[in-house]
Formats: structure tokens, sequence, C-alpha cells
């Protein structure tokens, strides 16, 4: 599967993957989904007919989605449920017949940048994001393209309009409408029969910044953020209406002008942990794809990126503090944005952010918990009680040059010294979204094994290494150990490393000098 999967995104195609004839319904199937993965195993999920579908296309309520957990004949959400545990209960693959999978039909985009978004799949029809926040409706039984969608992007109007155009995570799709975040700051409505636009709203200043994140919903609302922490952007989750688009509450994850009064009191609390007195100019702490919607606290739980003055561009600007609420993850109420709680996964000045937020019961210590999931850029994987924000434990997900430890009462890693590390801390899990069964209890996270050399050599010259290592762990969040691990490429991981070419080298040749490798997975 993720050899087609690659195919599949070279090409610029999606595609449905047809089952053999004969296969037979089985029984333990656990269905894992990994963004670029997720469109030709969701397609499956619509195997029905689109004549079959309600007269009401994009027909999606809470109500539905409850009712439809159980089933697995949709893919209604980003992350399927409103707990985002991205598990389907169907049984028809597995592993022996896996290899029996092949192309039903693909449809062209056309595009020259890859897709990377997730589908949502509704009554038989595939609604997914392309490159320029473009919007296709697909029938998922025939490949047939009922509608595209363009809000035709105002590039000259982006600071960063080229990233933020050629990436697009994904569409929400409520009640009737489809919904897209656009590279130029806009949440747009579109009518989920026709593909016309119903109504858009600016949730970001487009000479900024863009989106590049997928719209989620909860209780009537479009929640929607933005890219931008490496920009200077100040971060912020905003609310919109479903049908009317109006902004319904606006959450700021960092303080705003010092001079002017503060928007909550909660973001009052935070200015306390910031210095320097020009900090709160690019204060980031952006919220770009990291949004869950909790039903259970009727909570919005959701990711920050790191301070604006913990990257590259700004690190002349000096300040200290734990400058929140930049690398947290942060509960509001989901009718108002209020604060309820945070909890800050990275420590001041690393450069990282978080990933996807995963809802879950567990029996911890003996006690059934409902509790919060994520493993951070920073390579732990946290459990927070979902209802007060409490850690309730935090490990290492893979090996880790810059820490080796948490402090469950500080709250924070126990770091090594720069000079066992370079002081760098480095992505282990990205944008690629975790499964969790609670038939096996396991939960499923891609990542890779970067080796990074860390030497200084005068003579110049190259010590070669192996490669990146694509891997999926199969993690017990209960236990917080890895039960399995499988790599993208075993071989490669047994390959000797390949020597440098005459053209490659740089000096004399000369023994190799001790280097320090990093382990961590990237993009």
């Amino acid at each position: 599967m993720p050899a087609v999967t690659h195919s599949l995104r070279r090409k610029l195609h999606f595609a449905k993957i047809q089952l053999p004839h004969g296969c037979r319904i089985m029984k333990n199937w656990q269905f894992m989904c990994v963004t670029t993965i997720c469109l030709p195993i969701a397609a499956i999920l619509a195997l029905r007919s689109s004549a079959d579908s309600p007269t009401k296309a994009g027909d999606v309520t809470e109500s539905r989605v409850a009712s439809d957990a159980t089933e697995g004949n949709n893919w209604l959400l980003n992350g399927r449920t409103f707990d985002a545990q991205h598990f389907s209960p169907l049984k028809q693959i597995t592993a022996k017949n896996v290899s029996g999978l092949g192309l039903a039909w693909s449809l062209d985009i056309d595009s020259g940048m890859g897709i990377v978004s997730e589908p949502i799949i509704v009554d038989g029809i595939a609604y997914v994001s392309a490159p320029l926040s473009k919007v296709y409706a697909v029938d998922a039984a025939s490949g047939k393209q009922l509608w595209m969608f363009d809000p035709k992007i105002r590039l000259d109007q982006a600071i960063n309009g080229s990233y933020s155009a050629r990436t697009n995570a994904g569409v929400a799709v409520w009640n009737g409408k489809v919904y897209i975040g656009t590279g130029d700051c806009r949440l747009i409505a579109i009518d989920a029969t026709s593909g016309k636009q119903v109504w858009q709203a600016t949730v970001c200043q487009p000479n900024q910044t863009g989106i590049t994140g997928a719209p989620h919903v909860a209780k009537g609302k479009i929640l929607m953020g933005y890219n931008g922490s490496d920009d200077g952007v100040r971060g912020a989750l905003a609310a919109y209406d479903a049908d009317t688009g109006k902004e319904v509450w606006r959450f700021w994850t960092v303080p705003g002008d010092p001079a002017k009064p503060f928007e909550t009191k909660a973001l009052e609390m935070a200015a306390k942990t910031w210095s320097g007195k020009d900090s709160w100019k690019i204060g980031g702490g952006d919220v770009w794809t990291a949004i869950t919607y909790d039903p259970v606290t009727d909570q919005v739980i959701f990711g920050t990126a790191g301070a604006g003055v913990d990257y590259g561009e700004f690190e002349n600007i000096k300040t200290s503090g734990d400058r929140l609420f930049a690398g947290c993850i942060i509960a509001v109420n989901a009718d108002t944005g209020e604060y309820a709680w945070h909890f800050q996964t990275s420590s001041p000045g690393q450069q990282t952010e978080n990933n996807h937020i995963v809802m879950a019961d567990l029996v911890i210590d003996g006690e059934k918990r409902h509790v919060a999931m994520t493993v951070p850029k920073n390579g732990f994987f946290y459990i927070l009680d979902a209802k007060t924000g409490k850690l309730l434990s935090a490990n290492p997900l893979v090996k880790l040059s810059w820490a080796n430890s948490y402090d469950l009462h500080l709250g924070r890693a126990i770091e090594v010294p720069a000079s066992a590390g370079g002081g760098k801390q480095w992505t282990v899990h990205n944008w690629w979204p975790m499964s969790y069964s609670s038939l096996s209890g396991l939960i499923y996270i891609p990542a890779t094994d970067r080796q990074s050399p860390m030497q200084a050599d005068p003579d110049g010259g190259n010590e070669w290494m192996k490669g990146s290592q694509g891997r999926l762990i199969a993690w017990d969040p209960v236990s917080q150990s890895t039960r399995w691990s499988v790599s993208r490429d075993r071989a490669a991981e047994n390959s000797p490393p390949t020597p440098p070419t005459p053209e490659q080298k740089s000096g004399p040749s000369k023994p190799a000098l001790p280097s320090t490798p990093f382990l961590s997975p990237t993009l």
C-alpha cells in the first residue's frame, strides 16, 4: 500500500482501490490512516453508489457522526470521528488480501504540486482539497468529477503565498456545505451539491501568512487556524457560524501589544511569562493542524507552534520566560472559546509545534481516564487528562539526543548537555495523523529515524551515513512502550553506507572524526 500511495502522490492522481473478487469479510482488521494514504483507503469506505445517497449532499451532523461511528461506511470528519482516532471498523482488508488490491480508477489533478489532504467521504462522494486550495467532489464509485471549486488565491497579497498556496491539508463537510481554508487567509463555505460559494470570511492577514490546515467542526461552528510562527505572526484559533460565516469567538494564543488592554484574563496571565519589549510583535503560537473537538468535555483541544522569537529569522530579539501559550496544548469552551487549561509540551527556545490530538478512554493505574494523547515534534508521547489538562505520562517515542527522560513534577524534559547533542531538538513526529484502535489498545504512529552527523572538520569532507528511515510504531499508551516497529525499508537499514564519489570528496582521505547522530522523524 505505501508503494501505491507514493505513486499516486508523485503522479498527482487520486484513486479508489479495488478489492479482489471473492474477498470475504474478515475479523479484526485495523485501519491506519496517514494523510496521503487516506484517500485511496477511504474511497473503499464509499463503495456504495452515490445513486443510493440521500438527496442532500454533504449531509453531516453531530447525530450522524455518532451513529456512523460503528458503521464505517463514511469518513465524515478529519479523523473520521470527533475523537480523531483515524480508525475504521470495516474488516474487509486483511494481511491476507491486502497484496491483491489494485487500481480501479484515477483522476488527474491539474497541478504541478503534490496532494497531501485527507479526504472526507459522505454517501459515496469524496471531497478532497488540492494545491491552490482547490476543492474537488468526486463520485467514489466511478471516479467521475462532480464539480471543482477554485477560490482563485490572491498570491500577490500573500507574503508567504508560495508555501501556503501549494499545500492544503483538507476540507470539512457539515450540513450540506464544504469548507476550505485558503492560502490567502480566507475560510470559504461551498454548497455541497452545486460547488458554488455560499460565504467567505477573513481569518488572518494575507500579507503576513496563509492557511494550509483543514477546517474542523464543533457544535455548528467551523474551527480555523493558520500557520506563521516562523513569519512572526500572532497565532489564534477562531470559530465561525457554519451557516452564516460570522465569527463567534477567537482565542489568541500569545499576548498582543502590551500598551493595549488584554483580550482575556488568560492572556493577562500569559503576558507575565514573556519578556523583551519587542517579542510580542512576532509572537508565534500559530494553530494550523492540531484541532480536536471533544464532546465528552465539551471542549476544543488544540496545539500551538513555538514562539516566533525561537525561529532563526528572529533570534536577534532577546527574550526569556515560558512564552505562553506557544508550544502548548490548550483547551477552551466549545461555545465561548473561554480558556479552560493548558499544558506546555515544549521547552522555551524550541522551534517545535504540537500535532494531532487523539481522544480515548484508557485504564491508567486501575482508573478509567478520558485522555488526550499527542506526539509533538520533540519526540515525547504525552497523555493528558482531557478535563483538567493534568499530565499523566510522558515518554520518548524513539531514541532522542536532546533529552532522555521527563520530570512529571516539573512538567519538563530532562535535557542532555548541548555538548552531547549539539543543543538541537529535531522533528520526531510531524503532521501525519496517528491512529488509535480500541480493539488492540495500541496507537499507530508514523515516524522517521534520521541520522545526522555532528562533527567539526577543518579540512572538509563528509562522513556518509544511512538515509532517513520511515517507521510505523505501534505504541502501547498505557505501558508507554513500543509493542512493535517496522521500517519503511528494512533492507536499507542493514545495507552499508554508499561511499562518496571522487567528485564528492573534499580534501585528502583520512579517518572519519567521531560524530553524534540525531535520531528523529522529519518531513
